[in-house]
C-alpha cells in the first residue's frame, strides 16, 4: 500500500509516524505541523480524486477518521476559538518509558488521559484552533460538481434531501444554508495555526480527518475549563483541517494558458454563437442578449467609497408573465419557493445554470419576502444565513413578476433594503444584537420585470414586443439543445474574458474625454439634459465589457464607438415606452 493510500484510508495512523519522525530528527514536539508534508504530496502522488468528497458523498457512508476534503463557504466563523490538547504522554510497556503522543487534528478523550484528570497538563501542551461552520457553495450549478469527480452524476442523483440536510432535532442548524429547502452538505471545519485566519463569507477548499460531532467524548464536567464552540451541530460531521486554502473566484474554474489563448483567439466566434444563443433565450432579441453576456462578463475590479466599480446589473423590463400549472400545485414547499412560478423566468434560469458556475434565482413574492432573511443575523450567538449570503462570482435572477399586491411587512422592508444594498454597493449588512457590519460581495445581478425595476440597475433594456412569447424552455426550442463541448467553450470563454486584465491606452482615453465635451456642447446647444459623470462611467465600463467580450485586452477607438452605438439603440427602445426619463 502507497503513503498516499495511507494517507485516505488512515491518516491519523500516518500523522502518528510523522509525529515520531519529526521528534527523532529533534523537532519541538508543540510545533509538529502536518499541512506541509500533506501539501507536498498533494503535488507529487496523492490524487485528490481519490480522497472523498463532502460535496458528493454523505458522510454517514464514510469511515470516522478517514481522508476527506470539502469546497465551501464559511457561513460562520464565530464558532470559536477553541481550546485543545495537542499533546499527552502514553505508557509504553515494552520500553518502560513514557512517551509523547500528539492529539492534534482529532477531538482527544481528555476524560481519559491522567494527566488532565490529575491536573498535569503543561500550559505549552494546549493551543488553540478556530471553528467554522462550513456549507458547500450555495447555487453551484450542476456541471461545476461534476468537476469533483467523473461520474458524479450517479452520486448526485443518491443525494437525496433528507440525506444531506439537517435532521429536525438539530436546531441549531436549520437556519444555516442561504438557500433554504435545496440540498446541501455542511460540516464544522477546525483550523489550525497559519489557517486559523479564514473570514466569514471565505471561499475555502480544506482537506482533513472526518471525526464524530462535537462534545460526543467527553461530559460537561471532565471539560469545564476549555472554551467550547457556542452552539452545538451533534449532527454535523466535523473536519480536523490539516490542509486548507482560499480559493479566489478566478480559480474555481481551471483553465490551461493554451485554452486561455485559445479563448481570446476564438472570441469573436465564440461572441457571436453565445449571442445567438442567449438571443434564442429571450425569444429572438439579440440587443437584450448582449446586455446580459456583458453583465456575465462584469466583476467587481475596484471601489471608491460606497461604490463597487466594474459590476453591472441588467434590468430586462417588459418580462412576460406565465404562471405554469406545476409551479402553481408546489407552491407550498420550501424549496419551491425560490423557483419562480413565472414558466418564462424558469426558463431562462436553466440556459444561465448551464453557463454559470454558481446561480441563483431569486422570485420576489411577498411570501419569499415576509417570511425569509435575505441578510444574515446573529441569533443566541448562532449566525443565520441569508438568502444573499453568497460566494463571490455568483449571479442572482431576480423575478420582480411574481410581486403581487399585498402587505410588505417589516421583514419584507428590511429584505427590499438588504437587496437594494448589495445591488448599489456591493456590501451586505451583517445584523448582530449590538451592531451591524457589512462585507464586500461581488454578485452579479440580472431583474426581471414588468416595467422599470424598483432596484437602481445600471441598464434597463425592454424585451422586444417582436420576441417570440411565451418563451421556448430548451426541451421545446431546437435552438437552445448545444453540445456539451459547445457549452464547455461557452463556460471558458466568458470565465477566461471576465478575470482577463484590461487597459486603456493614453490616446484612446483622450479620444473618448474629447467625445465626451463635444457631446456636453451639443446637448447644451438643442438645450437636451447634459451627460453626466455617471454617464461617462457607464459607457466606460459597458466598453470595456466590449472589448473583452471580443477577446481584447484593451480598449480602442472602435469598440468605445461600437459601445456608444449599442448605448443609442438601448436608449431608442426605451423612449417609447417611457413616460420619465430613462435609466441610464
Amino acid at each position: 500500500m502507497t503513503q498516499s493510500t495511507n494517507i485516505v484510508a488512515n491518516p491519523l495512523l500516518v500523522l502518528e509516524n510523522l509525529f515520531e519522525l519529526s521528534i527523532s530528527k529533534g523537532d519541538r514536539p508543540t510545533e509538529f505541523d502536518a499541512s506541509k508534508y500533506l501539501e507536498d504530496m498533494l503535488q507529487s502522488d496523492l490524487d485528490l480524486a481519490k480522497i472523498p468528497s463532502l460535496n458528493l458523498s454523505n458522510p454517514a457512508t464514510l469511515p470516522v477518521d478517514s481522508l476527506v476534503r470539502f469546497r465551501c463557504m464559511v457561513q460562520d466563523s464565530n464558532l470559536g476559538p477553541e481550546i485543545f490538547l495537542k499533546l499527552h504522554e502514553v505508557f509504553n510497556a515494552t520500553t518502560g518509558e513514557k512517551q509523547l503522543r500528539s492529539t492534534k487534528y482529532c477531538d482527544a478523550d481528555v476524560s481519559a488521559i491522567d494527566q488532565f484528570n490529575e491536573g498535569r497538563i503543561p500550559n505549552e501542551w494546549l493551543d488553540e484552533r478556530s471553528v467554522l461552520y462550513c456549507v458547500s457553495p450555495p447555487g453551484e450549478s450542476l456541471w461545476m460538481k461534476q468537476q469533483d469527480h467523473p461520474s458524479v452524476d450517479q452520486q448526485l442523483e443518491n443525494m437525496t434531501l433528507g440525506e444531506v440536510n439537517y435532521p429536525e432535532s438539530d436546531s441549531h442548524a436549520t437556519n444555516k444554508f442561504p438557500l433554504p429547502g435545496i440540498p446541501h452538505s455542511d460540516a464544522v471545519v477546525k483550523l489550525y495555526g497559519a489557517d486559523r485566519n479564514i473570514e466569514v463569507g471565505s471561499r475555502i477548499e480544506v482537506i482533513g480527518i472526518l471525526s464524530k460531532p462535537s462534545h460526543s467524548g467527553a461530559s460537561e464536567d471532565s471539560i469545564d475549563d476549555f472554551d467550547l464552540p457556542k452552539a452545538s451541530f451533534p449532527n454535523t460531521p466535523v473536519i480536523h483541517g490539516i490542509y486548507c486554502r482560499k480559493v479566489n473566484s478566478i480559480d474555481i474554474l481551471p483553465v490551461s494558458k493554451d485554452e486561455i489563448s485559445a479563448a481570446k483567439q476564438q472570441a469573436c466566434d465564440l461572441r457571436a454563437q453565445l449571442l445567438e444563443y442567449l438571443g434564442n433565450a429571450f425569444g429572438g432579441d439579440v440587443m437584450v442578449a448582449e446586455y446580459v453576456l456583458l453583465q456575465l462578463l462584469s466583476r467587481v475590479t475596484s471601489k471608491r467609497g460606497a461604490f463597487a466599480l466594474g459590476q453591472f446589473s441588467v434590468n430586462v423590463t417588459e418580462f412576460p408573465s406565465e404562471t405554469s400549472a406545476e409551479s402553481a400545485q408546489n407552491g407550498n414547499s420550501i424549496q419551491s419557493k425560490f423557483l419562480s412560478a413565472n414558466s418564462s423566468t424558469r426558463h431562462i434560469s436553466s440556459i444561465l445554470q448551464k453557463l454559470l458556475p454558481a446561480f441563483v434565482e431569486l422570485p420576489l413574492s411577498l411570501d419569499v419576502l415576509n417570511t425569509t432573511n435575505f441578510y444574515p443575523r446573529s441569533n443566541d450567538e448562532n449566525l443565520h444565513a441569508g438568502v444573499l449570503q453568497l460566494l463571490d462570482g455568483t449571479t442572482v435572477l431576480v423575478d420582480e413578476t411574481m410581486l403581487k399586491e399585498g402587505t410588505l411587512k417589516e421583514q419584507g422592508v428590511k429584505n427590499m433594503r438588504a437587496l437594494n444594498k448589495v445591488i448599489q454597493q456591493q456590501v451586505l449588512g451583517y445584523a448582530y444584537p449590538f451592531h451591524e457590519f457589512d462585507l464586500s460581495t461581488d454578485i452579479g445581478f440580472i431583474v426581471l420585470s414588468r416595467a422599470k425595476s424598483m432596484f437602481p440597475c445600471h441598464c434597463v433594456v425592454p424585451l422586444s414586443q417582436s420576441a417570440g412569447l411565451p418563451l421556448l424552455a430548451s426541451d421545446d426550442n431546437g435552438s437552445l439543445k448545444v453540445a456539451e463541448n459547445v457549452l464547455s467553450s461557452f463556460r471558458k470563454y466568458i470565465h477566461i474574458l471576465k478575470y482577463s486584465d484590461y487597459d486603456i491606452p493614453q490616446a484612446v482615453s483622450e479620444h473618448i474625454q474629447e467625445r465626451f465635451v463635444e457631446t456636453r456642447k451639443q446637448a447644451a446647444s438643442e438645450s437636451l439634459p447634459l451627460p453626466t459623470q455617471d454617464d461617462l462611467m457607464l459607457q466606460l465600463n459597458l466598453a470595456r465589457l466590449v472589448a473583452l467580450s471580443f477577446g481584447s485586452n484593451e480598449l480602442t477607438q472602435e469598440f468605445f464607438d461600437y459601445t456608444i452605438n449599442l448605448e443609442k439603440m438601448r436608449v431608442s427602445r426605451l423612449e417609447p415606452n417611457s413616460t420619465t426619463e430613462p435609466q441610464k
